[in-house]
């Protein structure tokens, strides 16, 4: 079997809006590194590749039979738009192994060869990173004329100067540039300032492609060794799945997302509006931070204010006490500071404080420091009584929420390219990644695509998006599947019960019903019978049951959960009702203390025998985060579920494009896929094919082992996201 490594650089990581490759580097594995480097015109920058380059390619990557590459997804696309394949049956990605075999290490090919490999790939790094910053200083200087990468170009989006990752920064961007530039010297009889720099990006490259190659072989021969060589297969689909939904794209519409920031930006106006007048009437002067960000002014507001004030020269002094501080009689630094040669004065500040809201202070589980994030508001939301304090935290929440979705809403337009022939309508192209978290749920950025949320009816950037003119959307949403998992695997009948009865008394299909049962005894069962009645005549501790169940689905612990119940050892009355659940949950925290992982269910179609492995997150002192074991193997088996979902769609829909039936899958999101089909004549035409492919998705459940049942909505969208029939 013979094996090569490739490897590809551009002239960005914006693939639609221009980005081409200027660099192709590979290497077998007899030790043979072969390259093509390209000029680039620095005014458009294009590159000018030659024919035979490309069909010299093509012809080296028919003749091995592995093909190698670290996020092959990426590489097959740049290939692409040079009119290069690169057939997907050979290739093995790098970057699935390292996420199989680590889950939540870092998989970048640089801290892969050091973990794997011992070798260290930085300096070339740094090398490359050197001379291109240098050659961007002497281009701005020299070249005004020539298209450096800056942030806030239109046709490179993802260019950002302070963003973590390297591969936006500006100079990733210009690796061509040594070349450009010493092409450009050499035509007026000049050198580059230093002779090594032209060839600065091949040897980077070259590095690349020749340790990809030693990776894929490590990489292999550990998975091979721990048995988990079927799963890697499988998830070998991934990068291809993810190619495509990539190509294809999701449609948004411009009248629909302008109109809906016009909407967003008014209420988030509205909600600090009545924000400030709630403070006034406290007293106090609100001041706001921008966006979704706080301030120590919101924060005095919210636990009250304690200032130290000089009675002679008026110098004030904000004590912050929320985070520990303390009003200690200081005396005026101001006042105590020598002037003209005169000995400073002493005078005491005189603390003053106003109560405001009063709130408790709820600390960051890190720093211990007051925190208003997400969890912090939740506790606000749940415990507060009526009044103008939870009037404010509401108001405060869904601003945050608004601010938030508008952030979103300026990437998607900051990212889509207009759809040929169709005035108004965009396509938007982000970049899709299967290994980017600690488990099996995907990542997406530029723009961030896992974000497109539905679940308030006041609060959906799926309003910006909608099929196309002549094209229709079904929406297959797998219904509650984290929480059927757990049921059916540990085989609580009373959880069982709700899933298989939903319209049917004493839970009405509702786990927040069946805990407030537990939680609320006395109040629950007299309603039991009736639909809905409990929720309607309780809706504080409906609400306080609704949030408990989530907390401790995800890993809160006891002391959060009697804060969100209002009820002494809420943990042990629930754990005692669903004993089987309990002890499920134990023997994954007792899989991750003895093996630091923890297995999705096995999947009979792949390894009857073996799950996915998912390494358990860990505390400061290195032991198991104990909250982690059993969310990572509920949700990581969902998202399992998912993915294989996605292959068996995939394969469908370009089953029937062969047949003339122009079927794609536009999107992924979190337990959702997102299919665009030819509009139909009517809009229960395409409803057979529809069927098809919610058969193919819940064809995942019944493959685990144990099998749970993993039923699917189904929703059809003519017009927008936002807005569709179920079918």
């Amino acid at each position: 079997m013979k094996a090569m490594a490739i490897d590809t650089e551009s002239t960005g990581l914006d693939i639609a809006h221009g980005a081409l490759p200027f660099l192709v580097t590979t290497c077998d594995d007899e030790g043979m590194t072969r390259f093509w480097e390209w000029d680039v015109n620095p005014i458009t920058r294009k590159p000018d590749i030659p024919i035979q380059d490309v069909v010299d390619i093509q012809s080296l990557i028919e003749e091995f039979d592995v093909i190698y590459a670290h996020n092959s997804k990426y590489d097959s696309r740049l290939l692409a738009a040079m009119d290069v394949d690169l057939p997907w049956a050979k290739v093995r990605d790098t970057l699935v192994a390292g996420h199989l075999l680590a889950t939540n290490h870092p998989h970048n090919l640089t801290d892969m060869c050091v973990e794997y490999l011992g070798r260290d790939l930085l300096p070339l790094e740094k090398a490359i990173k050197e001379v291109t910053r240098a050659c961007r200083t002497i281009a701005r200087r020299e070249h005004p004329d020539w298209r450096i990468a800056e942030e806030g170009d239109a046709d490179m989006p993802s260019v950002k100067g302070s963003s973590k990752r390297d591969e936006d920064k500006p100079w990733k961007n210009d690796m061509w540039l040594p070349r450009a530039l010493g092409f450009y010297r050499a035509t007026q009889g000049r050198s580059m300032d230093v002779p090594h720099w032209q060839n600065a990006c091949a040897v980077y490259a070259n590095g690349d492609s020749e340790h990809t190659l030693l990776l894929g072989l490590e990489v292999e021969r550990q998975i091979r060794e721990r048995g988990l060589w079927a799963i890697y297969e499988h998830r070998l689909n991934l990068p291809r799945v993810a190619c495509e939904m990539e190509c294809y794209g999701v449609t948004a519409i411009g009248e629909y997302t302008e109109a809906t920031i016009r909407d967003y930006g008014q209420y988030v106006a509205e909600a600090e509006a009545a924000m400030v007048d709630i403070a006034a009437e406290y007293g106090h002067d609100l001041q706001l931070a921008s966006g979704a960000a706080l301030n120590d002014n919101m924060r005095d507001f919210f636990y009250g204010a304690v200032q130290q004030e000089c009675p002679r020269c008026g110098y004030t002094k904000r004590v912050k006490h929320w985070n520990g501080e303390r009003a200690n009689g200081e005396v005026c630094p101001k006042c105590a500071k020598p002037k003209r040669g005169m000995q400073g004065m002493t005078h005491k500040l005189v603390t003053t404080q106003r109560d405001n809201l009063s709130l408790p202070i709820v600390g960051n589980k890190k720093t211990g420091n007051a925190t208003l994030d997400k969890e912090a508001m939740q506790d606000y939301l749940t415990t507060l009584d009526d009044g103008p304090a939870l009037d404010f935290v509401r108001l405060l929440a869904d601003k945050r929420n608004y601010d938030t979705a508008l952030t979103y809403m300026e990437a998607y337009r900051r990212f889509w390219v207009p759809v040929p022939g169709t005035p108004g309508y965009f396509h938007i192209h982000p970049s899709l990644n299967p290994c980017g978290t600690d488990h099996l749920r995907w990542a997406s950025n530029s723009p961030n695509m896992q974000n497109v949320s539905g679940e308030s009816k006041e609060i959906s950037n799926k309003a910006c998006f909608g099929p196309a003119p002549g094209r229709e959307w079904w929406d297959f949403d797998y219904k509650s599947v984290e929480a059927r998992i757990p049921a059916y695997e540990s085989g609580e009948l009373k959880m069982i019960e709700v899933f298989e009865h939903p319209n049917e008394p004493p839970y009405w299909g509702s786990l927040y019903t069946l805990t407030a049962s537990v939680l609320y005894p006395s109040e629950y069962w007299p309603l039991a019978e009736k639909e809905g009645a409990f929720r309607k005549a309780y809706p504080r501790l409906y609400k306080q049951a609704k949030f408990f169940v989530l907390a401790k689905n995800y890993g809160a612990g006891r002391r959060k959960g009697d804060l969100l119940s209002k009820v002494h050892d809420s943990y042990d009355l629930v754990d005692n009702e669903f004993p089987l659940l309990a002890k499920l949950q134990a023997k994954y925290l007792r899989d991750a203390e003895k093996t630091g992982w923890v297995e999705t269910l096995p999947d009979r179609t792949v390894d009857p025998d073996r799950g996915y492995p998912i390494l358990a997150s860990r505390t400061d002192d290195g032991r198991v985060l104990s909250t982690t074991p059993f969310n990572y193997h509920v949700s990581g088996t969902a998202c399992w579920v998912k993915n294989t979902a996605l292959v068996r769609c995939v394969a469908q829909c370009a089953e029937w494009r062969r047949k003339g039936f122009d079927a794609h899958v536009a999107l992924e999101v979190h337990d959702s896929i997102l299919f665009d089909f030819p509009r139909g004549a009517t809009p229960e035409a395409n409803l057979p094919r529809a069927l098809v492919l919610k058969g193919l998705m819940e064809r995942s459940g019944p493959d685990l082992v144990p099998s749970i049942p993993t039923p699917v909505s189904c929703e059809l969208h003519l017009v927008s996201w936002a807005k569709g029939v179920a079918m």
